[in-house]
């Protein structure tokens, strides 16, 4: 089993939240990652919540073991999105 490779911006993502940025792009997403913060949370590495309904996408809010990070999505599809968040949480 070779490495599997990661294109564009995906390539800083953590490994806790591989999956969910798969799951994403499976979907037709695109995801555009913030910076990250170091910051003590309560939630387990690889939380997602959503935060807010924009007109071109969602924000969420994405904890790995280190701290958060503000991860837009940008989709047509809104109610899939917002169901795998849903069902990732």
């Amino acid at each position: 089993m070779g490495k599997q490779k990661r294109r564009g911006k995906h390539s800083s993502i953590s490994k806790h939240l591989r999956k969910f940025a798969s799951k994403m792009e499976r979907l037709g997403a695109k995801i555009i990652l913030g910076v990250p913060e170091s910051a003590r949370h309560r939630y387990a590495p690889g939380t997602v919540r959503f935060s807010k309904d924009l007109d071109g996408g969602i924000e969420v809010k994405a904890y790995d073991g280190k701290g958060l990070r503000k991860i837009f999505i940008r989709t047509k599809d809104k109610a899939s999105v917002l169901k795998a968040i849903g069902e990732s949480t």
